[in-house]
């Protein structure tokens, strides 16, 4: 589980992992540049993001979604 912020994780190495099957499997809330993702309703968009469309295609990464901010 990533605990840490999006900037410390090496992403590409993360997706290499994953697609090896060198990683089992990633629980994760952010990546570097996916910010403008959250707390906003995109249930209705494309979302134009080749990370965030990566990780949720892997059938063993969670990705956390944050509620909106209140």
């Amino acid at each position: 589980m990533n605990t840490s912020r999006g900037e410390i994780v090496d992403t590409s190495a993360i997706i290499t992992a994953l697609k090896s099957q060198q990683l089992g499997g990633l629980v994760i809330d952010v990546h570097e540049r996916g910010a403008p993702l959250f707390f906003q309703d995109h249930s209705s968009e494309i979302i134009d993001d080749d990370v965030f469309q990566c990780f949720i295609s892997f059938p063993n990464v969670i990705k956390v979604f944050l509620p909106k901010k209140r």
